[in-house]
């Protein structure tokens, strides 16, 4: 048996399969074990992750958790007793628990103590994941958020607590390196609720999906008293694997003593995967939409006389008036709220829009639940058939949302995958057939009111060339789409680099037409043309997927120059 790659790429396809293969273990058993003690102190086996001094109370404490438990019992039992007890208060709660002759202090003497828990909202509490924003890098698998509430207060008036990295105004390759080497520090961040949920649905135009957590009383409260201790705590901020996701895992875990819930030994940590951990404990289940997925349902109901008069008074032709219907108000209200928080722009008519009444539309869209729908760990298995091999399809996917998925109900159409393999299974021995590293695309549904950019980006090994050779290939692209939500008519035009014996420069105009027939069903034509100094490759695509229970299924086929015409029938399944 054979495998078929092209030599002066060899090196780099064999160390990033060997990469592919380490992430097989991603699962969420710890290798070693932690005591409760570590986890209060952050520890990963040899060191904690903390990395501010005022976390510990002994000089090694970084290093060493047994010195800095003696340490703290030492402290306990001295003249600065209290004063330590205030300061940690969970560690200090645990100690008692566990040193007979340890001092009783009384905890609600402490006064910023008292202040802390007295403001913290902390009778239920709920994890919030927040759908992805392929616009930026660190947000491009979604965000989760605690959300603490008291029965008695709205949902956007509760506390939210979320690990966020402290960036710095760098170009773009600087923030990616920055974010994936360690370079940014990560804090716990407290505020109200609200403030995310503008920055979210309404900035950002991202859904929110809030699960009910089922835990006690004690339970909130042992997570609480250490948030106290984290007030000053500072991290090595990691996009892959100690970002927050990773670091809302380890601070539920503080919750629950007596249980092992951990994504340590995961390769890649996604927000998806802290709610996938807490999956038996999650009971109610709620949605937010974002502002423009509310306006685009109202646009579709407004006339040709109202869309006009919302235009005009965009426009500033016309005056807003209280005897607008109540959509034509609700529209300019959430496109004036949209204009001003993600673009800054100040309409001269602003305060006489903002001032209009009007009873808000019960809009609910529907909404494919993310553990149904995760991006993590997928296995593709499918024939492939062409003009010169037939044979069996295999592909892992640690990280994945597909642009051949159905995605409706969203504000854009996106595609995203990191060491995405495909390998052929064939009569002559096994073949690599494509390793996308990195790929991105976002193609925003064309609203009636706005008209942003779609883009691409593109870093990875394929076939795409008329020797049907794998070759390393770097692209990135512009375009905007002409359709809506569905029906998409994206062109775009990209540039590029692929190596051959060289490194060959080409222009790609591209055309993606695809839709919803009926709205499970997603139909797709995609029309491609590189253009080389001496040479060029068009790629015609045509393909169809369904969604299934789990994953989905999908058919394609590429016609392609020089006999490299391609029909493949794959599921797409997760792990």
């Amino acid at each position: 048996m054979t495998l078929h790659i092209h030599l002066p790429t060899s090196a780099l396809v064999v160390l990033v399969l060997t990469l592919l293969v380490s992430t097989a273990s991603f699962g969420d058993q710890l290798h070693k074990e932690r005591s409760y003690w570590e986890k209060l102190l952050h520890f990963d086996g040899t060191r904690s992750r903390v990395i501010s001094e005022e976390f510990f109370v002994s000089i090694n404490g970084q290093q060493d958790a047994l010195g800095e438990q003696k340490e703290t019992i030492r402290l306990l039992k001295s003249s600065q007793g209290n004063d330590v007890a205030c300061n940690f208060p969970a560690r200090y709660a645990w100690l008692r628990k566990q040193v007979s002759d340890l001092p009783n202090f009384d905890l609600k003497k402490c006064e910023n103590l008292q202040k802390f828990l007295h403001s913290f909202q902390k009778e239920t509490l709920n994890i919030v994941f927040v759908s992805e924003l392929v616009d930026a890098p660190a947000s491009a698998f979604g965000h989760i958020l605690l959300v603490f509430n008291n029965h008695d207060i709205p949902i956007p008036l509760a506390e939210a607590v979320h690990f966020s990295a402290q960036t710095e105004p760098d170009g773009f390759f600087r923030y990616v390196y920055s974010g994936v080497s360690g370079k940014y520090a990560g804090y716990y961040i407290r505020g109200p609720f609200f403030r995310k949920l503008n920055e979210y649905t309404v900035h950002e135009q991202r859904a929110m999906y809030i699960y009910r957590l089922d835990f006690s009383p004690e339970e909130i409260s042992r997570i609480v008293l250490h948030l106290y201790e984290l007030r000053k705590a500072r991290f090595h901020y990691y996009f892959i694997k100690e970002n927050c996701a990773f670091q809302i895992s380890e601070l539920l875990a503080i919750g629950l003593p007596d249980e092992t819930r951990t994504l340590e030994s995961a390769s890649f940590v996604l927000p998806i995967d802290v709610v996938k951990l807490y999956a038996d404990r999650l009971t109610e289940r709620s949605s937010l939409s974002p502002s423009l997925l509310r306006v685009d349902n109202l646009l579709k109901k407004l006339t040709t006389d109202e869309l006009r008069t919302v235009k005009d008074v965009i426009a500033q032709r016309s005056i807003p008036s209280d005897t607008m219907p109540d959509h034509v108000k609700e529209v300019l209200a959430l496109h004036y709220q949209y204009s001003f928080r993600r673009h800054k722009i100040i309409y001269a008519n602003y305060d006489q829009v903002q001032s209009l009444q009007y009873s808000p539309s019960s809009f609910k869209p529907f909404f494919i639940d993310p553990l149904e729908n995760s991006e993590s760990d997928r296995v593709l298995f499918g024939v492939f058939r062409s003009t010169t091999r037939t044979g069996v399809l295999f592909g892992y996917r640690p990280m994945l949302r597909d642009i051949y998925v159905p995605q409706s109900a969203v504000n854009q159409e996106t595609e995203l995958a990191l060491f995405d393999v495909q390998l052929l299974a064939y009569s002559k021995g096994f073949r690599l057939e494509q390793l996308d590293l990195l790929k991105i695309r976002s193609i925003p549904n064309h609203p009636l009111l706005w008209q942003p950019l779609s883009w691409s980006f593109y870093f990875g090994f394929n076939r795409a060339n008329v020797r049907d050779e794998m070759r390393a290939e770097l692209e990135l692209g512009l375009g905007h789409n002409f359709g809506n939500r569905d029906v998409t008519f994206d062109v775009s035009v990209s540039a590029g680099l692929q190596e051959s014996h060289g490194v060959d420069f080409y222009l790609k105009p591209n055309i993606i037409l695809m839709g919803y027939f009926p709205a499970s069903i997603k139909l797709g034509l995609q029309i491609s043309d590189k253009q080389f100094h001496q040479q060029h490759y068009r790629q015609h695509e045509i393909f169809l997927s369904s969604p299934l229970d789990k994953g989905f299924f999908n058919i394609r086929y590429i016609h392609a120059p020089t006999g490299n015409s391609k029909t493949m029938a794959s599921l797409n399944l997760p792990i």
